[in-house]
């Protein structure tokens, strides 16, 4: 396994213990291929791009900085009540900010890199499919590790 897929792998786990109480979803890029769309909260990880960032190569080991996307989503039913689309957007701001922290917090990824720092979002955007509405944000995460 390469230290990316391992970087991803941490990335996984830190959201799984810091937001229990979403669930992976199947397939981030084309949300209607989830099988388990009645969901309530949501997450994926996926790969962003790359830059050589060695100051030295040393016998093979190249210095890379590469910037993870994580999504999180959250169901919503629009015209419920007028306070509770404002209420579902603030908690999943809240869980952002729970994330980042948790990000903050660790950021060598248990030991897969050198440093992973929060690096932007989006702000909320709407999805609607086959009549179901999620809110979701995009964050970005640059990680720093050697492969």
């Amino acid at each position: 396994m390469s230290t990316s897929t391992e970087v991803q792998t941490e990335l996984n786990s830190l959201i799984e213990s810091t937001l229990p109480t979403y669930d992976k979803l199947v397939d981030r890029n084309d949300p209607e291929d989830n099988p388990t769309i009645l969901l309530d909260k949501g997450y994926a990880t996926s790969f962003g791009p790359a830059v050589n960032n060695s100051d030295i190569i040393c016998k093979g080991n190249t210095r890379i900085e590469r910037s993870y996307s994580i999504i999180l989503t959250n169901a919503y039913t629009p015209g419920v009540d007028p306070n509770y689309r404002e209420n579902l957007e603030r908690a999943l701001v809240d869980d952002v900010d729970i994330l980042i922290d948790a990000i903050e917090c660790n950021p060598q990824l248990n030991g897969k890199s050198v440093n992973s720092t929060y690096s932007d979002d989006g702000g909320i955007e709407y999805l609607t499919i086959d009549g179901k509405q999620f809110i979701l944000i995009i964050l970005t995460v640059t990680v720093d590790y050697f492969q």
